[in-house]
Protein backbone atom coordinates (compact mmCIF):
# COMPACT_ATOMS: atom_id res chain seq x y z
CA UNK A 1 0.00 0.00 0.00
CA UNK A 2 1.11 3.60 -0.59
CA UNK A 3 0.82 4.50 2.77
CA UNK A 4 3.16 1.68 3.78
CA UNK A 5 5.90 3.48 1.54
CA UNK A 6 5.20 6.87 2.95
CA UNK A 7 5.47 5.63 6.57
CA UNK A 8 8.91 3.45 5.82
CA UNK A 9 10.44 6.48 3.53
CA UNK A 10 9.50 9.08 6.22
CA UNK A 11 10.17 7.03 9.24
CA UNK A 12 11.22 9.50 11.80
CA UNK A 13 8.85 12.43 10.42
CA UNK A 14 5.78 10.48 10.42
CA UNK A 15 4.44 8.90 13.52
CA UNK A 16 1.09 6.17 14.56
CA UNK A 17 -0.96 6.11 11.45
CA UNK A 18 -4.25 5.38 11.62
CA UNK A 19 -7.13 5.29 9.00
CA UNK A 20 -9.76 7.63 9.19
CA UNK A 21 -12.92 6.32 10.73
CA UNK A 22 -15.66 8.77 8.52
CA UNK A 23 -18.43 8.11 5.94
CA UNK A 24 -16.10 11.14 4.17
CA UNK A 25 -13.37 8.03 3.92
CA UNK A 26 -15.49 5.91 0.94
CA UNK A 27 -12.19 5.03 -1.05
CA UNK A 28 -10.24 4.04 1.93
CA UNK A 29 -7.84 7.05 1.26
CA UNK A 30 -8.09 9.28 4.31
CA UNK A 31 -5.35 8.52 7.35
CA UNK A 32 -4.49 10.79 10.67
CA UNK A 33 -0.89 10.67 11.81
CA UNK A 34 1.42 12.25 13.99
CA UNK A 35 4.56 14.75 12.73
CA UNK A 36 7.29 15.53 14.51
CA UNK A 37 7.62 18.58 16.17
CA UNK A 38 4.19 19.34 14.13
CA UNK A 39 1.47 17.24 16.12
CA UNK A 40 -1.58 15.52 14.63
CA UNK A 41 -2.25 15.65 10.78
CA UNK A 42 -5.19 14.70 8.38
CA UNK A 43 -3.82 13.60 5.33
CA UNK A 44 -5.61 12.40 1.91
CA UNK A 45 -2.64 9.75 0.62
CA UNK A 46 -2.76 7.97 -3.12
CA UNK A 47 -0.23 6.83 -5.52
CA UNK A 48 0.82 9.41 -8.80
CA UNK A 49 -0.13 7.33 -12.06
CA UNK A 50 0.79 9.21 -15.53
CA UNK A 51 -1.69 10.65 -17.38
CA UNK A 52 -4.36 13.73 -17.10
CA UNK A 53 -5.66 15.66 -19.63
CA UNK A 54 -5.47 14.72 -22.91
CA UNK A 55 -4.77 18.51 -24.23
CA UNK A 56 -1.82 18.44 -22.52
CA UNK A 57 1.61 15.67 -22.49
CA UNK A 58 3.69 14.64 -20.14
CA UNK A 59 1.00 15.05 -17.05
CA UNK A 60 0.63 13.34 -13.83
CA UNK A 61 -2.23 12.78 -11.74
CA UNK A 62 -3.88 11.95 -8.69
CA UNK A 63 -7.24 10.68 -8.20
CA UNK A 64 -9.03 11.09 -4.90
CA UNK A 65 -12.74 10.66 -4.07
CA UNK A 66 -14.72 14.41 -3.68
CA UNK A 67 -15.62 13.60 -0.63
CA UNK A 68 -12.07 12.89 1.09
CA UNK A 69 -11.37 15.99 -0.41
CA UNK A 70 -13.99 18.09 1.00
CA UNK A 71 -13.13 16.32 4.13
CA UNK A 72 -9.73 17.64 3.97
CA UNK A 73 -10.92 21.35 2.96
CA UNK A 74 -13.01 21.21 5.83
CA UNK A 75 -10.20 19.90 8.11
CA UNK A 76 -8.40 22.92 7.23
CA UNK A 77 -11.29 25.61 7.65
CA UNK A 78 -11.34 24.24 11.22
CA UNK A 79 -7.76 24.93 11.60
CA UNK A 80 -6.38 21.77 11.64
CA UNK A 81 -3.31 20.60 9.32
CA UNK A 82 -4.77 18.85 6.48
CA UNK A 83 -3.32 18.14 3.05
CA UNK A 84 -3.77 16.31 -0.02
CA UNK A 85 -0.48 14.25 -1.47
CA UNK A 86 0.44 11.50 -4.32
CA UNK A 87 3.49 9.77 -3.83
CA UNK A 88 5.47 9.36 -6.73
CA UNK A 89 8.62 6.96 -7.05
CA UNK A 90 11.10 8.19 -9.84
CA UNK A 91 14.94 7.43 -10.52
CA UNK A 92 15.22 5.53 -7.37
CA UNK A 93 13.78 8.35 -5.07
CA UNK A 94 10.15 8.71 -3.41
CA UNK A 95 8.82 12.54 -4.65
CA UNK A 96 5.92 13.68 -2.21
CA UNK A 97 3.36 16.16 -4.65
CA UNK A 98 0.73 17.95 -2.89
CA UNK A 99 -1.60 19.89 -3.56
CA UNK A 100 -4.17 22.47 -2.13
CA UNK A 101 -8.07 21.42 -1.12
CA UNK A 102 -10.74 23.18 -3.18
CA UNK A 103 -13.88 22.70 -2.61
CA UNK A 104 -15.69 19.72 -5.49
CA UNK A 105 -19.46 19.02 -5.97
CA UNK A 106 -18.73 16.09 -7.65
CA UNK A 107 -20.24 13.06 -6.45
CA UNK A 108 -17.22 10.88 -7.70
CA UNK A 109 -13.43 10.88 -7.88
CA UNK A 110 -11.68 13.91 -9.03
CA UNK A 111 -8.09 14.60 -10.30
CA UNK A 112 -5.47 17.02 -9.74
CA UNK A 113 -2.54 17.35 -11.96
CA UNK A 114 1.15 17.76 -11.80
CA UNK A 115 3.38 17.73 -14.55
CA UNK A 116 6.56 15.83 -15.35
CA UNK A 117 8.94 18.76 -15.45
CA UNK A 118 7.64 19.86 -11.90
CA UNK A 119 8.61 16.13 -10.81
CA UNK A 120 12.24 16.69 -12.49
CA UNK A 121 12.99 19.58 -11.25
CA UNK A 122 12.11 18.53 -7.71
CA UNK A 123 14.39 15.45 -8.12
CA UNK A 124 16.93 18.18 -9.36
CA UNK A 125 16.42 20.98 -6.63
CA UNK A 126 14.94 19.32 -4.06
CA UNK A 127 11.15 21.78 -3.63
CA UNK A 128 9.64 22.61 -6.48
CA UNK A 129 6.06 24.06 -7.63
CA UNK A 130 3.71 24.73 -11.00
CA UNK A 131 1.70 27.09 -10.94
CA UNK A 132 -2.24 26.97 -12.68
CA UNK A 133 -4.64 29.70 -11.96
CA UNK A 134 -3.97 31.23 -8.37
CA UNK A 135 -2.43 28.05 -7.05
CA UNK A 136 0.46 26.33 -6.59
CA UNK A 137 1.00 22.65 -6.46
CA UNK A 138 3.94 20.88 -4.91
CA UNK A 139 6.87 18.99 -5.85
CA UNK A 140 9.77 17.73 -2.92
CA UNK A 141 11.47 15.27 -1.88
CA UNK A 142 11.31 13.70 1.45
CA UNK A 143 13.69 15.97 3.55
CA UNK A 144 11.19 19.02 2.57
CA UNK A 145 8.40 17.11 4.02
CA UNK A 146 8.46 18.77 7.53
CA UNK A 147 9.07 22.53 5.88
CA UNK A 148 6.22 21.82 3.52
CA UNK A 149 3.94 20.94 6.58
CA UNK A 150 5.61 23.80 8.47
CA UNK A 151 4.55 26.56 6.19
CA UNK A 152 1.19 24.93 4.55
CA UNK A 153 -0.87 27.97 5.33
CA UNK A 154 0.97 30.12 2.25
CA UNK A 155 2.97 27.55 0.26
CA UNK A 156 -0.28 27.14 -1.50
CA UNK A 157 -0.14 30.66 -2.67
CA UNK A 158 2.65 32.02 -3.17
CA UNK A 159 6.15 31.38 -5.19
CA UNK A 160 8.67 29.87 -2.61
CA UNK A 161 10.58 33.37 -3.88
CA UNK A 162 8.32 34.99 -1.44
CA UNK A 163 9.50 32.80 1.58
CA UNK A 164 10.43 35.48 3.45
CA UNK A 165 7.52 37.11 3.28
CA UNK A 166 5.80 34.77 4.72
CA UNK A 167 8.07 32.74 7.28
CA UNK A 168 10.41 34.05 9.56
CA UNK A 169 13.76 32.99 9.40
CA UNK A 170 14.72 30.50 12.65
CA UNK A 171 17.64 31.80 14.58
CA UNK A 172 18.01 33.09 18.08
CA UNK A 173 18.50 36.82 16.49
CA UNK A 174 14.93 36.54 14.85
CA UNK A 175 13.80 36.35 18.30
CA UNK A 176 15.72 39.34 19.41
CA UNK A 177 13.78 42.01 21.18
CA UNK A 178 12.20 44.59 19.28
CA UNK A 179 11.05 48.05 19.22
CA UNK A 180 9.01 49.36 16.52
CA UNK A 181 9.65 53.65 16.92
CA UNK A 182 8.85 56.69 14.74
CA UNK A 183 6.16 59.41 15.09
CA UNK A 184 3.02 59.51 15.58
CA UNK A 185 0.58 58.01 12.89
CA UNK A 186 3.42 55.88 11.36
CA UNK A 187 1.65 52.55 12.09
CA UNK A 188 3.47 51.19 14.58
CA UNK A 189 0.71 49.46 16.73
CA UNK A 190 -0.88 48.48 13.25
CA UNK A 191 2.30 47.08 12.13
CA UNK A 192 2.51 45.45 15.66
CA UNK A 193 -0.83 43.84 15.07
CA UNK A 194 -0.58 42.64 11.84
CA UNK A 195 2.56 41.09 11.77
CA UNK A 196 2.72 39.96 14.99
CA UNK A 197 -0.21 39.98 17.21
CA UNK A 198 -2.70 38.54 14.48
CA UNK A 199 0.14 35.25 14.04
CA UNK A 200 -0.31 33.95 16.68
CA UNK A 201 -2.80 32.14 19.10
CA UNK A 202 -4.58 33.55 21.89
CA UNK A 203 -2.92 31.10 24.05
CA UNK A 204 1.08 32.01 22.34
CA UNK A 205 0.42 35.41 23.12
CA UNK A 206 0.79 38.17 25.77
CA UNK A 207 -0.13 42.17 25.53
CA UNK A 208 0.31 45.00 27.38
CA UNK A 209 0.85 48.74 27.59
CA UNK A 210 3.23 50.59 29.46
CA UNK A 211 2.34 53.89 31.46
CA UNK A 212 3.84 56.30 34.20
CA UNK A 213 2.77 54.01 37.28
CA UNK A 214 3.44 50.53 35.56
CA UNK A 215 6.34 48.83 37.97
CA UNK A 216 8.33 45.82 38.48
CA UNK A 217 5.47 44.07 40.61
CA UNK A 218 2.92 44.37 37.77
CA UNK A 219 5.39 43.07 35.13
CA UNK A 220 7.74 40.32 36.58
CA UNK A 221 5.94 39.75 40.28
CA UNK A 222 4.46 41.58 43.45
CA UNK A 223 2.79 41.06 46.34
CA UNK A 224 -1.20 41.73 46.35
CA UNK A 225 -3.64 42.01 49.26
CA UNK A 226 -5.92 38.69 49.41
CA UNK A 227 -9.24 39.08 51.65
CA UNK A 228 -9.99 36.02 53.12
CA UNK A 229 -13.20 36.84 54.93
CA UNK A 230 -16.42 38.34 53.88
CA UNK A 231 -16.14 41.33 56.65
CA UNK A 232 -12.80 41.95 55.11
CA UNK A 233 -11.19 42.10 58.33
CA UNK A 234 -8.52 39.17 57.79
CA UNK A 235 -6.32 40.03 54.64
CA UNK A 236 -2.96 38.10 53.50
CA UNK A 237 -0.61 38.60 51.10
CA UNK A 238 0.57 36.94 48.15
CA UNK A 239 2.75 36.53 45.51
CA UNK A 240 1.24 37.38 41.68
CA UNK A 241 3.15 36.91 38.77
CA UNK A 242 2.84 39.79 36.13
CA UNK A 243 3.07 39.48 32.71
CA UNK A 244 6.26 39.19 31.47
CA UNK A 245 6.45 35.90 34.09
CA UNK A 246 3.43 34.56 32.35
CA UNK A 247 4.57 34.98 29.39
CA UNK A 248 8.04 33.12 30.09
CA UNK A 249 6.51 30.47 31.95
CA UNK A 250 4.11 29.32 28.66
CA UNK A 251 7.13 29.79 26.65
CA UNK A 252 8.39 26.74 28.74
CA UNK A 253 5.84 24.79 28.38
CA UNK A 254 5.47 24.76 24.88
CA UNK A 255 8.93 24.18 24.76
CA UNK A 256 8.21 20.68 26.91
CA UNK A 257 7.91 21.64 30.51
CA UNK A 258 5.54 21.88 33.65
CA UNK A 259 7.23 25.03 34.41
CA UNK A 260 9.99 27.42 33.99
CA UNK A 261 12.22 25.97 36.92
CA UNK A 262 11.41 22.45 35.58
CA UNK A 263 12.75 24.27 31.99
CA UNK A 264 15.92 25.53 34.00
CA UNK A 265 16.73 22.48 35.67
CA UNK A 266 17.17 20.24 32.91
CA UNK A 267 20.27 19.10 31.59
CA UNK A 268 18.81 19.01 28.32
CA UNK A 269 16.99 22.36 28.23
CA UNK A 270 19.68 23.68 25.02
CA UNK A 271 18.58 20.65 23.09
CA UNK A 272 15.09 21.23 23.83
CA UNK A 273 15.12 24.95 23.27
CA UNK A 274 16.89 24.45 19.61
CA UNK A 275 14.13 22.52 18.51
CA UNK A 276 11.21 24.77 19.88
CA UNK A 277 13.03 27.67 17.87
CA UNK A 278 12.30 26.15 14.70
CA UNK A 279 8.94 25.26 15.46
CA UNK A 280 6.57 28.67 14.90
CA UNK A 281 3.61 27.04 17.03
CA UNK A 282 6.28 26.72 20.06
CA UNK A 283 7.44 30.49 19.77
CA UNK A 284 5.73 33.11 22.56
CA UNK A 285 5.26 36.37 21.84
CA UNK A 286 5.24 39.47 24.80
CA UNK A 287 3.93 42.54 23.33
CA UNK A 288 4.45 46.16 24.70
CA UNK A 289 2.42 49.18 23.15
CA UNK A 290 4.15 52.16 24.36
CA UNK A 291 7.26 51.03 26.06
CA UNK A 292 9.21 54.04 26.78
CA UNK A 293 6.19 55.19 28.54
CA UNK A 294 6.95 53.43 31.78
CA UNK A 295 10.48 53.88 33.55
CA UNK A 296 11.50 51.06 31.76
CA UNK A 297 14.85 50.42 34.03
CA UNK A 298 12.49 50.29 36.90
CA UNK A 299 10.13 47.87 35.54
CA UNK A 300 12.58 44.79 33.90
CA UNK A 301 14.99 45.49 37.06
CA UNK A 302 17.43 43.43 37.43
CA UNK A 303 16.29 40.92 34.23
CA UNK A 304 17.03 43.56 31.50
CA UNK A 305 19.90 41.30 31.10
CA UNK A 306 18.42 38.13 30.78
CA UNK A 307 16.23 39.44 27.63
CA UNK A 308 19.37 39.51 25.21
CA UNK A 309 19.49 36.51 22.93
CA UNK A 310 23.05 35.21 24.00
CA UNK A 311 21.80 35.16 27.66
CA UNK A 312 18.62 33.44 27.08
CA UNK A 313 17.41 29.72 28.85
CA UNK A 314 19.68 27.22 26.36
CA UNK A 315 22.30 29.70 24.99
CA UNK A 316 25.55 29.00 25.38
CA UNK A 317 26.27 32.30 27.90
CA UNK A 318 22.37 31.56 30.44
CA UNK A 319 21.77 33.73 33.13
CA UNK A 320 19.50 33.41 35.74
CA UNK A 321 18.25 34.93 39.01
CA UNK A 322 16.40 34.61 41.63
CA UNK A 323 13.22 36.63 42.06
CA UNK A 324 12.73 38.64 45.04
CA UNK A 325 9.38 38.12 46.33
CA UNK A 326 8.87 34.43 45.71
CA UNK A 327 12.69 33.32 45.63
CA UNK A 328 11.96 31.18 42.10
CA UNK A 329 14.98 30.80 40.00
CA UNK A 330 13.89 33.01 37.18
CA UNK A 331 15.26 32.44 33.27
CA UNK A 332 14.22 34.11 29.71
CA UNK A 333 13.35 31.51 27.56
CA UNK A 334 14.89 31.45 24.02
CA UNK A 335 11.36 31.07 22.44
CA UNK A 336 9.82 34.22 23.85
CA UNK A 337 9.58 36.80 21.21
CA UNK A 338 9.15 40.57 22.83
CA UNK A 339 8.03 43.50 20.54
CA UNK A 340 7.21 47.05 21.58
CA UNK A 341 6.26 49.92 20.11
CA UNK A 342 8.01 53.56 21.12
CA UNK A 343 6.40 57.63 20.14
CA UNK A 344 9.54 59.09 19.38
CA UNK A 345 7.48 62.47 19.55
CA UNK A 346 5.95 62.32 23.01
CA UNK A 347 7.76 64.78 25.46
CA UNK A 348 6.40 64.14 28.31
CA UNK A 349 8.57 60.47 28.53
CA UNK A 350 12.13 60.26 27.80
CA UNK A 351 13.36 57.48 25.26
CA UNK A 352 15.30 54.50 26.63
CA UNK A 353 18.81 55.11 27.82
CA UNK A 354 21.82 53.53 26.40
CA UNK A 355 21.71 50.75 28.20
CA UNK A 356 18.44 49.11 27.18
CA UNK A 357 19.04 50.37 23.89
CA UNK A 358 21.81 48.08 22.97
CA UNK A 359 19.35 45.13 23.96
CA UNK A 360 16.87 46.08 21.58
CA UNK A 361 16.90 45.85 17.90
CA UNK A 362 14.48 48.86 16.37
CA UNK A 363 12.92 49.42 13.27
CA UNK A 364 11.99 52.98 12.31
CA UNK A 365 8.67 53.79 10.91
CA UNK A 366 8.48 57.19 9.36
CA UNK A 367 5.31 58.64 6.92
CA UNK A 368 4.77 56.34 4.10
CA UNK A 369 3.19 58.50 1.74
CA UNK A 370 2.52 55.73 -0.88
CA UNK A 371 -0.15 54.60 1.43
CA UNK A 372 -2.40 58.30 0.71
CA UNK A 373 -4.16 57.41 -2.27
CA UNK A 374 -5.52 61.16 -3.02
CA UNK A 375 -2.67 62.99 -4.30
CA UNK A 376 -4.13 66.27 -2.40
CA UNK A 377 -4.05 65.19 1.14
CA UNK A 378 -0.34 63.42 0.34
CA UNK A 379 1.10 66.92 -1.36
CA UNK A 380 -0.42 68.59 2.06
CA UNK A 381 1.28 65.84 4.47
CA UNK A 382 4.30 66.32 2.36
CA UNK A 383 5.04 69.78 2.53
CA UNK A 384 3.43 69.74 6.28
CA UNK A 385 6.39 67.45 7.50
CA UNK A 386 9.36 69.09 5.13
CA UNK A 387 8.82 72.44 7.33
CA UNK A 388 8.62 70.09 10.66
CA UNK A 389 12.20 68.64 9.82
CA UNK A 390 13.22 72.59 9.11
CA UNK A 391 12.09 73.40 12.89
CA UNK A 392 12.19 70.48 14.70
CA UNK A 393 13.24 67.06 13.46
CA UNK A 394 12.32 63.72 11.65
CA UNK A 395 10.38 62.50 14.73
CA UNK A 396 7.69 65.06 15.01
CA UNK A 397 6.36 64.51 11.70
CA UNK A 398 2.85 63.67 11.22
CA UNK A 399 1.88 60.23 10.49
CA UNK A 400 0.05 59.07 6.98
CA UNK A 401 -2.70 57.05 9.03
CA UNK A 402 -4.17 60.50 9.83
CA UNK A 403 -4.56 60.98 6.12
CA UNK A 404 -4.77 57.51 5.02
CA UNK A 405 -8.98 57.07 4.12
CA UNK A 406 -8.93 60.62 2.59
CA UNK A 407 -10.95 60.97 -0.71
CA UNK A 408 -11.69 64.71 -0.77
CA UNK A 409 -10.83 68.25 0.73
CA UNK A 410 -13.46 68.04 3.46
CA UNK A 411 -11.71 64.70 5.06
CA UNK A 412 -8.46 66.80 4.63
CA UNK A 413 -9.69 69.86 6.11
CA UNK A 414 -11.14 68.10 9.27
CA UNK A 415 -7.33 65.69 9.79
CA UNK A 416 -6.24 69.51 10.19
CA UNK A 417 -8.20 70.57 12.47
CA UNK A 418 -8.93 67.60 15.02
CA UNK A 419 -5.13 65.72 14.78
CA UNK A 420 -3.02 67.63 13.20
CA UNK A 421 -3.34 71.33 14.80
CA UNK A 422 -3.55 69.85 18.43
CA UNK A 423 -0.66 67.57 17.75
CA UNK A 424 1.67 71.11 16.56
CA UNK A 425 0.36 72.93 19.48
CA UNK A 426 1.84 70.33 21.64
CA UNK A 427 4.66 69.97 19.65
CA UNK A 428 5.56 74.21 19.32
CA UNK A 429 4.14 74.61 23.20
CA UNK A 430 1.49 77.17 21.62
CA UNK A 431 4.18 79.20 19.93
CA UNK A 432 1.46 80.16 17.32
CA UNK A 433 4.25 81.41 15.35
CA UNK A 434 5.35 78.17 14.53
CA UNK A 435 2.37 76.40 13.76
CA UNK A 436 1.41 79.12 10.96
CA UNK A 437 4.95 79.03 9.63
CA UNK A 438 4.31 75.04 9.63
CA UNK A 439 0.64 75.64 7.68
CA UNK A 440 2.27 78.17 4.76
CA UNK A 441 0.33 81.03 6.89
CA UNK A 442 1.89 84.53 6.06
CA UNK A 443 0.23 87.48 6.83
CA UNK A 444 -3.83 87.26 6.92
CA UNK A 445 -6.51 85.09 5.14
CA UNK A 446 -10.01 85.23 6.60
CA UNK A 447 -9.41 81.08 5.50
CA UNK A 448 -6.45 80.81 7.79
CA UNK A 449 -6.31 78.22 10.79
CA UNK A 450 -5.16 81.18 12.96
CA UNK A 451 -6.09 85.09 12.99
CA UNK A 452 -5.28 87.57 15.09
CA UNK A 453 -7.03 87.59 18.59
CA UNK A 454 -7.99 91.05 18.76
CA UNK A 455 -8.94 91.35 21.96
CA UNK A 456 -5.84 89.70 23.78
CA UNK A 457 -3.77 92.46 21.73
CA UNK A 458 -5.91 95.49 22.59
CA UNK A 459 -5.30 94.12 26.70
CA UNK A 460 -1.89 93.69 25.92
CA UNK A 461 -1.51 97.49 25.03
CA UNK A 462 -3.02 98.08 28.27
CA UNK A 463 -0.85 96.93 30.16
CA UNK A 464 2.98 98.21 31.54
CA UNK A 465 5.66 98.79 29.48
CA UNK A 466 7.78 95.43 30.70
CA UNK A 467 5.68 93.42 28.58
CA UNK A 468 6.28 92.93 24.93
CA UNK A 469 4.21 94.90 23.79
CA UNK A 470 5.05 94.13 19.86
CA UNK A 471 4.30 90.44 20.28
CA UNK A 472 0.76 89.35 17.87
CA UNK A 473 -1.17 87.62 19.43
CA UNK A 474 -3.40 84.54 17.47
CA UNK A 475 -6.18 82.28 18.16
CA UNK A 476 -8.00 79.78 16.32
CA UNK A 477 -10.34 81.07 13.61
CA UNK A 478 -13.81 80.73 14.29
CA UNK A 479 -14.43 80.24 11.08
CA UNK A 480 -13.53 76.82 11.74
CA UNK A 481 -16.91 75.60 13.27
CA UNK A 482 -18.83 76.85 10.22
CA UNK A 483 -17.21 74.51 7.66
CA UNK A 484 -19.34 71.23 8.69
CA UNK A 485 -19.82 69.81 5.24
CA UNK A 486 -19.28 72.72 2.75
CA UNK A 487 -16.56 71.39 1.01
CA UNK A 488 -16.01 74.86 -0.50
CA UNK A 489 -15.10 76.18 2.62
CA UNK A 490 -12.69 73.10 3.53
CA UNK A 491 -11.19 74.11 0.39
CA UNK A 492 -10.36 77.59 0.82
CA UNK A 493 -8.98 76.13 4.58
CA UNK A 494 -5.95 74.16 3.06
CA UNK A 495 -5.29 75.68 -0.21
CA UNK A 496 -2.54 78.06 0.61
CA UNK A 497 -0.93 74.62 2.60
CA UNK A 498 0.91 73.38 0.05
Amino acid sequence: MIIDELKTNCAGIVKNVFTVNSSDNQADELYEFDVSNIGKVFACVKEITFGGRSSLDYENRVQIHSSSNNYILNKRNSGDKAIIIGIKKQNGETIICAFKPEYSSAKSTISKQIKDETINAALSFGFSQQKKGDVFACAFKIPFFLFYLQNIDWIHDYPIEEMNKHTKTISLQSYSPLILYGPPGTGKTYKMQTDYINNYANDRRFITTFHQSFSYEEFVEGLKPIVLDKDHSVINYEVVSGVFYNACKRAAELAGYKDLEDCIKDADRKQKMAEAMKDKDKIVLLCIDEINRANVSAVFGDLISLIETNKRIGSDNEMTVILPYSKKIFGVPANLLIVGTMNTADRSIQLLDSALRRRFKFEELLPDYSRIEYSTAKEILKSINARIRCLLDKDHQIGHSYFIDATYELHIFNALKDFVIPLLEEYFYNDVQKIRQILNEKGENEYYFYRKDADAMAELDNMQTDFDNERELFMLNPKLSEVKDNVIMASDFIKHIK
